[in-house]
């Protein structure tokens, strides 16, 4: 198979999760890992991704739901820009900065 994989079945996404929670690695990084999934499964998926931390460990979670976006930062970096003109990356901000609140104003600009 080639990389990457495109999963249509939510049982074969969650199986490829599982798996690679299971691996050893310091980085993890996840593109959206509660698309198609309900609400019970997306907290689920959620607790699995935090218990990944450790202090010699990151994880990396591009999600576009702010409720799971919520539970797992610490920091969060937003990105915008205009297709095939420019993109920027916020500096960090703590999830106690009110992360919502920047997301939403750079959404809207």
């Amino acid at each position: 198979m080639k990389w990457p994989f495109i999963f249509k079945s939510m049982n074969i996404r969650c199986t490829f999760y599982l798996d690679l929670l299971i691996l050893f690695s310091h980085r993890y990084m996840f593109d959206e890992p509660s698309s198609y999934l309900d609400v019970k499964q997306r907290l689920n998926a959620a607790k699995a991704i935090r218990s990944l931390l450790r202090s010699d460990k990151y994880v990396i979670v591009v999600e576009h739901d702010l409720a799971v976006l919520d539970y797992l930062s610490d920091f969060i970096c937003v990105l915008y820009g205009v297709p095939g003109a420019y993109g920027v990356v916020t500096m960090p901000f703590s999830v106690r900065e009110g992360e919502v609140q920047i997301f939403l104003v750079c959404k809207s600009t």
